[in-house]
């Protein structure tokens, strides 16, 4: 793509008709891929140059490796966590884990079988009572209290949300919110991780075209480590290490 007119569809048609015929013989092989214009060839000409790759630089996979080989590759590492756990702890992380919301849902329900309390307290100032057996006669004494504190306990069921709980439809609308966002988070775990596990292989078969490449390659697998190791909280890093 540094040469001047060539995009990136044309850069992996070059690539990809290098790697299927097994290299340019000569530059004006360029002209047998597919979409190569005479304008465009004979203005990357004056910039391309033709080398050959010795045996000993190329990788050492074959052509076509067994089945038992690629999983032996993929075995060795094992040892690391699988991506269903990587999964989980991203869920936790972003407090996105379905269990919660399901505790949340039956927290709801649970808590209209306990009943609202309502207390109170009053003082009671002390008073003395009298009575008289007809009008006109004096007051005769007859009791006299003193003074003191009332407290009032009020319990109330609403049985009511049993049947519809407002509460759950709040819960609902968080089930739906945070469903989506799992979906974005076990997404991007996904493809982080399977992306991370195909350069290890590539960096243990040592399946690179150049430097560059292998340099290129070396910084994605350290992007991706720490992509992973934030969507987790750092606890990626804790397990590979």
């Amino acid at each position: 793509m540094t040469l001047d007119g060539v995009g990136q569809k044309m850069a992996e048609r070059m690539i990809d008709h290098r790697n299927e015929k097994g290299g340019f013989a000569s530059l004006e092989d360029l002209m047998l891929v597919q979409g190569m214009k005479p304008k465009l060839f004979e203005k990357i000409r004056k910039q391309a140059t033709l080398t050959r790759v010795s045996k000993s630089k190329q990788s050492h996979l074959p052509a076509l490796i067994s089945d038992s080989e690629v999983e032996e590759l993929i075995q060795n590492y094992a040892g690391e966590p699988s991506i269903r756990t990587v999964q989980e702890e991203a869920l936790k992380y972003a407090n996105a884990h379905p269990e919660q919301i399901r505790s949340w849902l039956a927290r709801a329900r649970q808590s209209y079988w306990l009943p609202k309390v309502a207390t109170g307290v009053s003082p009671h100032m002390g008073h003395t009572d009298t009575t008289r057996e007809k009008l006109g006669d004096p007051d005769i004494f007859t009791s006299r209290q003193a003074n003191d504190w009332r407290f009032n306990i009020r319990a109330e069921w609403h049985f009511n949300n049993l049947i519809f709980n407002r509460d759950e439809v709040l819960v609902g609308r968080e089930f739906l919110r945070q469903s989506l966002m799992r979906e974005r988070i076990l997404g991007r775990i996904n493809e982080a991780y399977f992306e991370r596990r195909r350069l290890q292989i590539q960096k243990q078969s040592n399946a690179y075209s150049d430097s560059a490449a292998k340099i290129e390659a070396a910084l994605k697998l350290q992007e991706l480590t720490a992509e992973l190791d934030g969507l987790t909280g750092g606890w990626f890093s804790g397990k590979i290490n």
